[in-house]
């Protein structure tokens, strides 16, 4: 990646799990999506959701790239399954966050303010 001053290095993907829980990952992904920048991907892990999360996500949040594994991996299956997608893609950073956290708008550009300043 060629740098310059004052543009950021790493490259950011956000791993968010759910299992039939739409409304509040849906509430979780609006907050992501109001301030997360272009360059923060964001990968949500459907851990088999029996409530049609994963296709009511994926029409509502078509910049989030929804994976499912098939079946349920848990909490660390499922962001150990995240980690290696995140890797895959290139990610340089990987943010994790919990499908009933609310993210401040400004929370990915200042972590990766700070990672690139202390590598």
């Amino acid at each position: 990646m060629n740098e310059t001053a004052g543009e950021p290095r790493g490259k950011v993907i956000t791993v968010v799990l759910n299992f039939n829980q739409c409304a509040l990952t849906r509430d979780m992904l609006e907050s992501l999506r109001e301030g997360r920048g272009a360059d923060n991907h964001v990968l949500l892990i459907d851990n088999a959701s029996s409530d049609g999360s994963a296709e009511n996500l994926r029409r509502e949040f078509p910049e989030v790239e929804v994976i499912e594994p098939g079946e349920n991996l848990g909490c660390s299956g499922g962001r150990n399954h995240g980690t290696r997608a995140a890797v895959e893609r290139g990610a340089n950073y990987i943010f994790f966050c919990d499908n009933d956290a609310f993210v401040a708008e400004d929370c990915i550009s200042r972590l990766r303010a700070h990672l690139d300043a202390n590598p």
